[in-house]
This record gives C-alpha cells, structure tokens and sequence, in this order.
C-alpha cells in the first residue's frame, strides 16, 4: 500500500537558492519514479506529472493524484 503522494515545502535563505532546490527535487522525483516503478508501477504516473514551483523564497514540490486541484491552491497562495 506505498503511495508517491506527498507535499514539500522550502523556504530559502534567499531567493537565488530556490533553483537549486528545484533540481533537488527534480532529482528527487527521478528517484522515486525509479523505486516506484520496481515495486508499484502505479504510482509512476504521478511522479511524472509532479509539481515544482517557486515563488519568492520558496519551492514546492507536491505529488497528488488531483494535480489540478493543487495547481489551483497553488495560485492562490503565489505560486
């Protein structure tokens, strides 16, 4: 019952560090699109359509099955 779903959040020191968080995270997401897919192929699916964004100090990183839906709670906190 493993599931990929999950939300993080980062806040930087300054704004310049956010870019290397997100390769962080993209890395991160190659990663457990790899370990998912050894032993829940299912949930590759939404490692694929992973969310990362920036806004000012911070990056996000969410993993959802509605990435819609986050999206549009997303916008309306900045991202």
């Amino acid at each position: 019952g493993a599931t990929a779903c999950e939300v993080t959040v980062i806040e930087c020191k300054e704004a310049s560090q956010t870019g290397d968080v997100e390769k962080l995270f993209k890395t991160r997401v190659d990663n457990q699109s790899s370990l998912f897919a050894s032993y829940n192929a299912g949930e590759v699916s939404k490692l694929e359509n992973a969310i990362i964004k920036s806004s000012g100090r911070y990056v996000v990183l969410v993993v959802c099955d509605d990435t819609a839906k986050a999206e549009e709670i997303l916008k309306t906190y900045g991202f």
